[in-house]
């Protein structure tokens, strides 16, 4: 057994959900707005975050993303 962290996007990709439905058990581990705006924040190398408010770049991307993420065998 082994444990895969993909990168945010990766899972928005249907061929990888695909591959992981396939061959193990898929996990979101959900985390709210104000969490995620910290734990960025500590990092300095966030392409998409690099442009504009990265308030409001996450609440975007969290409004695209949160619904492919539910489809997670573990929410």
């Amino acid at each position: 057994p082994q444990v895969l962290a993909t990168g945010g996007g990766a899972y928005m990709n249907p061929k990888t959900r695909a591959a992981v439905k396939a061959n193990g058990i898929s996990v979101w581990l959900k985390a709210d707005l104000r969490v995620l705006l910290k734990r960025v924040a500590r990092r300095d190398h966030r392409p998409l975050l690099a442009v504009g408010d990265p308030e409001t770049v996450m609440k975007k991307l969290m409004a695209e993303r949160d619904p492919i993420y539910a489809e997670a065998d573990i929410v």
